[in-house]
């Protein structure tokens, strides 16, 4: 399952996947969501020690695509994804995420990710993202044996 692989992932997205607070882990795969927190760690930072929005991206990207993986096989590739970034989050702080399929048909699925922390004793929503995927069983099959080629997909 791709929760699985989220384990074992390698590259961009292994700083993303090991600030994970592994007890926060919360999947409703009837509703299709997907919740977690995140350490924001010097690895996650800017150079203002700040939650860098690549890091944002990246989590709308990987846990909008968990939360689509509760009530998809096929988990697609992307055709957009946009952040609003609403507040800076410190160092040191816990991203609250929360993933969920708005709408899923047989080729697309739209997935909203709201990023919110405790910053001041108030728990704001810090950033917001939405992932629209195109779901086609034989691209991914392609992109699979191409990786497994070697290619870069």
């Amino acid at each position: 399952s791709f929760l699985a692989e989220l384990a074992h992932v390698v590259g961009f997205d292994r700083d993303i996947v090991t600030a994970v607070v592994p007890a926060s882990v919360r999947v409703d795969s009837e509703k299709g969501t997907f919740a977690c927190d995140i350490d924001v760690t010097k690895n996650l930072a800017n150079r203002y020690g700040t939650l860098h929005g690549g890091a944002v991206a990246t989590i709308v990207d990987v846990f909008g695509t968990a939360a689509l993986a509760t009530v998809s096989d096929t988990l697609g590739v992307s055709l957009d994804l946009n952040t609003t970034f609403l507040k800076g989050t410190p160092l040191g702080s816990v991203v609250h995420v929360h993933a969920k399929v708005l709408t899923k048909t047989r080729s697309v699925a739209v997935i909203e990710v709201n990023l919110e922390a405790t910053i001041n004793n108030r728990r704001v929503r810090v950033a917001q993202g939405r992932h629209t995927k195109f779901l086609n069983a034989k691209v991914e099959r392609q992109l699979v044996e191409s990786k497994k080629r070697g290619g870069e997909g």
